[in-house]
């Protein structure tokens, strides 16, 4: 080249940063270029493909509103003939709630009665029990500690703390225990708050045992000891209350089965009217149901006679423009791949311009085949 030239050419860093810049402008600008054009043709093609979406859109909604109002029609009529079956089963189910009403009425004035009966004996009772936890809640520490102080008790205080050991389900009931229990800070409490409508009969017999004493009466045993005494009364008075309890109880529990009855069937009633007027609601809630569709049809039959001419209208411009719209499609592709090889594409122009200006033609050639060589061997997308 230097002796067909008679001179030498330099490539300076100069000349590599002015292909760089070359390169940079080119592409930017041909990337514009091109992608302009593409995004015109596919914002025409969507046009056209929105168009045709929304005459096919149009279309099926139309369709399915008509069958969807014709649904709810057929739906309405067979309700309201279920409604018929159901009032009609409710109304029979209540007169028959009626009568038993009336009848476990009846039976729940009876069994008022006994528990009126049952709450007079227990009336009795009461006071009894309550004037004795008053004596044991007015104790002292002191009066306790007095008591606890023996070391073997007369033997009518032994009974009585005895039976005291058995009201509270203590196995053992020697002295030793007793003293052990009297020294819980609790045993007052235990004694005022004793669960004393559940008491086992098998420990009643156990207290009988000291109750039917001669000497196990409240008056002879507070001359030994003022706590003997009002635990002895607190004693009986359990036991009294629980002999009446025995009596009220089977009262008592024939009332509350009557009652059990009675709410029983009034919540049966309740449910059978709660059902009724929910079909009530449903089937007015239906009538506007169906006069509203019926009036929505109306409206869409005049929608729809605007709706078909804006169909025609729409078929006429995507038939119109089919053949506009494959030249379009095919105009981007080429598009597309022009941009896609824009890489090298731009390489070469920018390459071309930086550095072959000094040259021929016929050198100019071989360096842009020497060019387009290596462009392949690096795989970089160019125009073919």
């Amino acid at each position: 080249m230097e002796s067909e030239l008679r001179r030498i050419f330099y490539v300076t860093p100069t000349n590599f940063i002015e292909l760089l810049k070359g390169y940079e402008k080119i592409l930017k600008s041909k990337r514009k270029e091109i992608g302009t054009q593409a995004t015109k043709l596919r914002n025409g093609l969507g046009r056209l493909a929105s168009a045709a979406e929304q005459v096919a859109e149009m279309t099926a909604a139309s369709e399915h509103k008509r069958a969807e109002v014709n649904k709810k029609q057929q739906e309405y009529q067979d309700l309201k003939i279920d409604l018929a079956k159901q009032e009609k089963e409710a109304h029979d189910k209540q007169k028959i709630i009626e009568v038993k009403t009336e009848s476990v009425n009846k039976e729940s004035i009876k069994a008022k009665g006994l528990a009126d009966d049952a709450d007079a004996d227990l009336a009795k009772t009461l006071p009894i029990l309550q004037s004795a936890n008053e004596a044991v809640g007015n104790l002292t520490k002191k009066d306790i500690g007095e008591v606890r102080a023996y070391a073997n008790p007369p033997k009518e205080i032994m009974n009585v703390m005895s039976a005291v050991m058995t009201v509270l389900g203590k196995a053992n009931a020697d002295w030793a225990a007793v003293k052990k229990e009297m020294t819980d800070p609790k045993f007052m409490d235990k004694i005022i708050t004793l669960d004393k409508d559940n008491m086992s009969e098998k420990t009643m017999v156990k207290i009988e045992a000291y109750t039917k004493k001669d000497n196990f009466l409240p008056q002879i045993l507070m001359q030994k000891s003022v706590v003997a005494g009002a635990l002895c009364s607190w004693v009986k008075a359990v036991e009294e209350y629980h002999k009446a309890l025995k009596i009220v109880r089977p009262k008592i529990a024939k009332k509350e089965a009557a009652m059990a009855l009675l709410k029983q069937l009034e919540d049966q009633l309740k449910a059978m009217e709660d059902e009724f007027a929910i079909l009530a609601a449903k089937l007015q809630e239906l009538q506007a149901s169906l006069k509203k569709n019926t009036d929505e049809m109306e409206a869409y039959k005049a929608d729809l006679e605007q709706l078909q001419a804006k169909i025609e209208r729409g078929e006429k411009l995507v038939t119109g423009l089919a053949d506009e719209k494959t030249r379009w499609e095919a105009s981007l592709v080429t598009l597309d791949q022009q941009f896609y090889n824009l890489i090298g594409d731009a390489a070469l122009s920018a390459a071309f311009m930086s550095l072959c200006g000094p040259f021929p033609a016929d050198y100019r050639e071989d360096m842009t085949l020497l060019w387009l060589k290596k462009v392949r061997e690096l795989e970089l997308p160019h125009d073919p």
